[in-house]
């Protein structure tokens, strides 16, 4: 077998691992969104007594991430990511108020800066998708996982099924695929 770079391998016989059904091409990429969560510290100044604060709130913010990876044909593991991850949304709740000026609190404004982060992003329990696409024409491309988590979930390397090597008997669907979904 020669290898012509990750993405784009021939075996013996001249063959790619994948041709898109759709535009020929040999290239695939893997698309992942998940979440993160983090709690923060802002404050609302007091126009009643200046350099008090009149109010302190902690807010958990969720953010929705997603990456772009090139997968690699030959160990069918995510390779290169592909620019840097984009933050789609950011959700916020309040989840503790204190407050030590009413008057000024029930007139608002908030900062909107942190004081202080409270904890480092923790990614979400069970957030994680993927989709694999072809790098050209961006068709979505079903795919099985080597192996199959607690949850029932996919994990290990990643099995399209239009790859010439893929074995439905050692893999499982990932569950957007799967009929019992």
């Amino acid at each position: 077998m020669r290898t012509l770079g990750v993405q784009a391998m021939d075996d013996e016989n001249g063959r790619h691992p994948f041709t898109c059904k759709k535009c020929g091409a040999h290239r695939l990429e893997v698309t992942t969104q998940y979440q993160t969560s983090t709690m923060a510290q802002e404050s609302m100044q007091c126009s009643c007594n200046p350099g008090a604060v009149a109010a302190t709130r902690r807010v958990r913010r969720v953010n929705t991430w997603r990456e772009h990876y090139r997968l690699d044909l030959v160990e069918h593991r995510l390779s290169t990511r592909i620019g840097e991850p984009d933050n789609l949304h950011t959700d916020q709740e309040n989840t503790e108020i204190d407050v030590a000026c009413k008057k000024c609190y029930e007139r608002g404004g908030w900062s909107g800066e942190d004081d202080d982060l409270t904890e480092e992003p923790i990614e979400k329990t069970g957030s994680r998708q993927h989709w694999v696409h072809c790098k050209d024409c961006k068709r979505e491309i079903p795919f099985a996982w080597s192996e199959r988590d607690l949850d029932g979930h996919g994990s290990g390397r990643i099995w399209p099924v239009e790859c010439a090597d893929y074995d439905p008997r050692t893999t499982w669907l990932d569950p957007k695929y799967s009929e019992d979904s």
